[in-house]
């Protein structure tokens, strides 16, 4: 059966229930603003309905669109409605159902037909029920997915249509200053402006012209902006000077300026002139005579290189001469006579005495040389490769890097001894970050031959020694990164041998932790046998 709901209301526009005084599924009506509002299952208040004005043809008043119209009464601004002084509105009526469930039976026939399961508010023993998943409706027919138990207190909430008059007094009355009855106002899109059409006296033609009129400069007179023509645009054009101007073709002869082009003088001649511009329709250099500018030629830039001195000349390509004369430092042991120096491994098999030799792989500077009687390659390094290494060493800035999170990779060589000639990195295998000091090897190995040591002893008691030392985890300062560990400090009561330090603190060597682990193992399994043993005897 149909129950009436005696609803939750407000006058006041734009106003919103508040969320505390509405219970879910309980509907709330704005009277101003002609809406519907309820609570859903999450507890926010949502909008279910709103009326919207019927009979105004002319006007919505909620939401006007442009060239909606206000007609004024001689109090007040009015729609024009065909229904005098009211107007119906549809608003949604509240309807409440109520059945019970017998355990088989799953559909149930409502007092009003709706198509939308999300337009009902269904709950079944207080439990709110979602649409779609747990009911469907088709006309007024409203079908559980699985019955409701036997004595299921079901209820229905849903909004059916309904008409009521309301009075035109109800919308916002427009002022004006001065109006007169049956003026009109008309919706711009942001707002009612006064029109100066009256509604009594409609425009019935213009230009003469009835019905659906449109508008061209055909029949539109002219005014202060004039229609362009050719004769106003040649009118308007004038020629001073050598030359003439015909305005009713709009013609300009040019009959002086140019007084030659490309050597020709007098009336130059369109065939004339064309041989004198390129087929681009620009003068070249060709037929342009020069003057103070002169024109490239390599000859030219030859005697002005050759009788000029450079100073500081950097050149971006190969430079070749029969020979260079320094001042002792830029060219360094090369004289007026010229040197050719060769760059590689294997003595050079050319002996003359111009010709340097640098020997690439051990980083030498040989001469050929001859002192009458024989003639060999020496070594020309000042203090030989050792000194021209240290001097290059001598260069080398070192950094104490501790931020970089780049991954560096420290140098390895074959050398035992002597000059490092050569030296290599391996990415996959040996690594460090400076900012976490983190130092990454695919394999450590460490030293442990019985040969290299000596008062080798065994260890006892090894799990009374760990029972004393305290694990901690802790982040470190510097890079907050999380690790596990024990404290120097504290170690160093225990096990002083195991710590050191340096510039940067306390040090702990973990490995030799490993033994007394290994120890303590075997000192507990001896231990668990014994207890096996008085077990078994028992």
């Amino acid at each position: 059966m149909a129950n009436v709901i005696q609803l939750k209301r407000s006058s006041i526009a734009g106003r919103l229930p508040e969320t505390a005084n509405v219970q879910v599924g309980e509907p709330v009506v704005n009277l101003a603003d002609r809406k519907v509002y309820t609570k859903n299952g999450s507890g926010s208040i949502i909008q279910i309905a709103s009326g919207n004005l019927q009979g105004l043809a002319d006007v919505s008043n909620a939401t006007p669109t442009t060239n909606d119209v206000l007609t004024w009464t001689g109090s007040i601004w009015e729609p024009q409605a065909p229904t005098g002084s009211t107007a119906n509105t549809i608003l949604g009526v509240l309807v409440q159902n109520a059945y019970t469930g017998n355990g088989t039976g799953n559909t149930f026939v409502l007092t009003n037909s709706t198509s939308n399961a999300n337009s009902l508010i269904v709950f079944v023993d207080s439990v709110l029920q979602e649409p779609l998943t747990n009911y469907t409706i088709t006309g007024t027919t409203l079908t559980f997915t699985s019955a409701p138990v036997n004595g299921a207190s079901i209820d229905v909430r849903y909004f059916a249509q309904d008409e009521f008059d309301i009075a035109l007094g109800e919308l916002n009355n427009v002022s004006n200053s001065t109006p007169l009855t049956g003026q009109a106002l008309i919706w711009s899109g942001i707002q009612w402006a006064p029109s100066n059409v009256s509604t009594s006296a409609n425009v019935t033609s213009v230009n003469g012209l009835t019905g659906v009129v449109t508008l061209t400069t055909s029949n539109i007179s002219e005014g202060t902006n004039l229609y362009f023509t050719n004769a106003r645009s040649r009118g308007a054009l004038s020629v001073t000077g050598a030359g003439s101007y015909d305005s009713s073709t709009g013609v300009i002869t040019i009959t002086g300026g140019v007084t030659s082009v490309g050597g020709d003088t007098g009336a130059v001649s369109n065939a004339q002139l064309a041989s004198a511009i390129t087929s681009s329709g620009i003068l070249t250099t060709a037929n342009v005579t020069e003057d103070s500018n002169l024109y490239f030629t390599n000859a030219r830039v030859s005697t002005a290189v050759s009788s000029q001195t450079l100073t500081n000349a950097t050149f971006s390509a190969n430079v070749t001469a029969s020979y260079f004369v320094g001042d002792g430092s830029a060219l360094t042991n090369i004289s007026s006579t010229g040197a050719t120096v060769l760059f590689q491994d294997a003595r050079p098999s050319t002996t003359s005495s111009n010709v340097l030799w640098w020997q690439s792989n051990v980083g030498k500077l040989k001469v050929y040389y001859s002192d009458g009687s024989s003639a060999q390659w020496v070594d020309a390094s000042p203090g030989g490769v050792t000194n021209y290494y240290t001097n290059v060493i001598s260069q080398v800035t070192v950094t104490n890097e501790t931020s970089s999170s780049s991954t560096y990779y420290p140098i390895i060589t074959t050398s035992t001894s002597g000059n490092l000639t050569a030296s290599n990195v391996t990415t996959t295998k040996l690594s460090f970050v400076p900012s976490t000091g983190t130092l990454t090897v695919t394999n450590l190995n460490t030293t442990s031959d019985a040969t290299l040591k000596q008062e080798i002893k065994f260890i006892d008691n090894s799990v009374k020694i760990l029972k004393k030392i305290n694990p901690v985890s802790f982040k470190w300062k510097d890079t907050k990164k999380q690790s596990y560990g024990v404290l120097a400090q504290d170690l160093e009561k225990i096990l002083p041998e195991l710590v050191s330090e340096n510039a940067s603190g306390k040090t702990v060597s973990y490995l030799p932790l490993i033994s007394l682990l290994i120890k303590a193992v075997q000192e507990q399994q001896e231990q668990i046998e014994k207890l096996k043993r008085k077990l078994n005897a028992n």
